[in-house]
């Protein structure tokens, strides 16, 4: 299986003991998916001023962030730093190899599905180069939150469901992991439907199915900064060949 025999560090919430009650999982995988929903929300609220805007943004990236945490570590009953293990050389080598086939795979089905790898990309055309280096650095800088809201969201959700499979499902350690690795694939894909309009096949297909690379890079590593580094680094070439392309 895909989780490393050697690497001892226990997964929160699998792992965990005394084991988490059902009703906490359950509250915590209803919980981030209504804190990633709120996300989209505000996103697409509508400011009637600058001023107005500015602050729904920075709620846009503060709240989700705030309700993650706070999800984790009281109905979650765990430490935050627990989703951070030590990297070894190993752990680096197998998070290349999954960036390098997870750019494949985006590419292939982008090209199969005849879309953009994300739809809310700004092309730069219309900018000067100034304008394009403003809003390039924005979005960098505001990515930094969106993206790890985003693994905070796929990885909760992906030990919640395994600790559900595992402890109340009775279910074998592998297959537990999968089913959470599966479970958290659809939710996050479910959760993209506004950037894709309700595009079933965009949504499971091209960004659901992302998270199998991303993830399996926190199966194998335990480390949830390795797979947020994968997402991020990956979104900033997809934005940049938008705007300098």
């Amino acid at each position: 299986m895909l989780e490393h025999k050697q690497n001892q560090y226990p997964f929160p919430l699998l792992d965990s003991m005394p084991i988490i009650s059902g009703g906490r999982l359950w509250g915590l995988v209803f919980g981030v998916a209504l804190a990633e929903w709120l996300s989209v929300i505000l996103g697409d609220m509508h400011a009637g001023s600058e001023g107005l805007a500015i602050v729904i943004s920075v709620v846009q990236l503060v709240l989700p962030l705030s309700l993650f945490i706070g999800l984790f570590t009281v109905v979650g009953q765990q430490r935050f730093r627990h989703l951070f293990a030590p990297i070894s050389f190993r752990d680096i080598g197998f998070t290349l190899v999954m960036f390098v086939l997870g750019t494949i795979y985006s590419a292939v089905m982008t090209n199969i599905l005849t879309t953009t790898a994300n739809t809310n990309v700004m092309s730069g055309s219309s900018l000067n180069h100034m304008q394009r280096l403003l809003l390039f650095a924005i979005n960098e800088g505001s990515n930094i939150i969106l993206l790890f809201n985003e693994e905070l969201l796929a990885i909760i959700s992906f030990l919640a469901l395994a600790a559900l499979a595992r402890h109340y499902g009775h279910m074998t350690r592998n297959t537990s992991i999968i089913i959470g690795w599966v479970g958290s694939i659809l939710l996050f894909g479910l959760l993209h439907y506004q950037a894709y309009d309700w595009n079933l096949v965009q949504m499971f297909l091209l960004i659901g199915m992302s998270r199998v690379f991303d993830t399996a890079i926190y199966i194998r590593t335990k480390n949830i900064m390795l797979s947020f580094l994968v997402h991020f680094i990956y979104d900033t070439i997809i934005f940049a060949v938008a705007m300098f392309g």
